[in-house]
């Protein structure tokens, strides 16, 4: 506790109104709501997640009190929080157990997520955010870039075709669950599968989403401006970003 009145008091005296809390589908990021949603078994093998190690040093119960002190915290100091989701995706249990499920293929980071387009797709999306909503409350900014540094497809036309899919399915979903959302999105992607990316592939993306709830986060715009490349995203509001330290590695700046 007496750590986050810290941090959150840092960034209010420097005037930092916007954070990020991270709501995947593991208990150490979400607490109560993927451990009851998804029906966790707490085992040791469900630690790896993403191709990224996991960690529960707190039991699901007491990691939900800890986010909910986090967010109640920055939000008295006037910090909104922006929750970085990931729609369609499953855990590697839920795919155990339900083999026949319509999976995304091709994609990296021993990841599991639901094909868009699907119907079952859509609910689990619909009820996982919805419950994430009513447990700890929402800024209405929501933050994912569907399936990213991976292809989803066996070709680029497929790969582009999955992903514009899944976007318009998600700002229907958060329409639906929030009509005051807002979706951001980053350009990571284009750089890490560019044969995806094309100029004009980039067009079709940014024409057929809804702009004005859209935002866009152009995550290394000193050595990689997208925003140039992409005459500002097609009109839609952006950030410019500067990747400084990446992952706590001292040698990137």
């Amino acid at each position: 506790n007496e750590e986050i009145e810290q941090y959150t008091g840092w960034m209010a005296k420097r005037k930092m109104n916007l954070t990020a809390w991270y709501m995947g589908t593991l208990p150490d990021s979400t607490g109560i709501v993927s451990a009851d949603f998804f029906n966790y078994r707490l085992e040791p093998e469900e630690l790896y997640h993403g191709g990224w190690p996991g960690g529960w040093d707190l039991a699901p119960k007491y990691r939900t009190e800890y986010i909910r002190h986090f967010l109640n915290t920055a939000r008295d100091q006037g910090i909104k929080v922006f929750y970085g989701i990931t729609p369609y995706e499953v855990p590697r249990q839920f795919r155990d157990a339900n083999p026949d499920e319509p999976y995304v293929p091709n994609l990296g980071y021993d990841a599991n997520y639901l094909r868009p387009e699907s119907e079952r797709g859509r609910q689990l999306t619909k009820q996982y955010l919805t419950r994430l909503i009513e447990v700890y409350g929402t800024d209405h900014m929501y933050a994912c870039t569907p399936f990213v540094e991976s292809m989803g497809a066996g070709t680029p036309e497929e790969s582009f075709q999955i992903k514009l899919e899944a976007a318009k399915k998600l700002n229907e979903i958060l329409g639906e669950i929030d009509p005051d959302y807002t979706w951001i999105s980053d350009s990571w992607d284009m750089g890490a599968v560019p044969q995806v990316w094309t100029m004009d592939r980039v067009q079709t993306y940014f024409e057929s989403l809804p702009k004005e709830r859209c935002y866009m986060y152009d995550t290394a715009s000193v050595g990689n401006p997208f925003w140039k490349r992409t005459n500002f995203f097609g009109g839609i509001d952006w950030a410019f970003g500067i990747l400084h330290a990446f992952q706590g590695d001292d040698h990137l700046h």
